[in-house]
């Protein structure tokens, strides 16, 4: 899921493709929906821990972190 902030800034919509560029590879996201809260949200991109950790090379490297 992407933030509406961050989706209008990058021209996406549900069902677009995002690819994101890791050390050695690239991680292609199929956008499932559009996040709105009016808060910070709506810049970020979320996406599951693995796929992460996958994208930028750092598989079993990052932690999920309970409190922001």
């Amino acid at each position: 899921m992407i933030g509406n902030d961050l989706a209008t800034r990058l021209g996406l919509k549900p069902g677009d493709a995002l690819e994101l560029a890791g050390k050695n590879n690239i991680t292609r996201l199929r956008i499932s929906g559009i996040v709105s809260t009016g808060g910070e949200e709506d810049a970020l991109l979320f996406m599951a821990l693995p796929e992460l950790q996958q994208a930028i090379d750092l598989d079993g490297q990052l932690t999920l972190c309970d409190s922001w």
